[in-house]
């Protein structure tokens, strides 16, 4: 006997939920993602930045021409 469509509809939608088991990563991969420690042997030398310099663009941030306008032209073209 052949079954109907509308019996199939009603028992989707009738059959309880029932979620999917996640598939786990291997413990062998996670194990090869650890970094190991690596010991540092040669002094790290620091990046230092002058004062005068550090002073000359502090300056140039906050000693600006406020009577500029801050917006300018898109440079366009009229078309022809």
């Amino acid at each position: 006997m052949a079954r109907s469509k509308s019996w199939h509809t009603r028992q989707f939608k009738d059959r309880p939920f029932v979620p999917r088991v996640k598939k786990l990563q291997p413990c062998s991969e996670l194990l090869e993602k650890k970094e190991e420690e690596v010991e540092v042997t040669e002094p790290i030398t620091k990046l230092a930045m002058k004062d005068t310099e550090l002073m000359k663009g502090a300056k140039e941030l906050y000693e600006l021409d406020l009577d500029r306008p801050t917006l300018q032209p898109l440079p366009t073209h009229l078309r022809s």
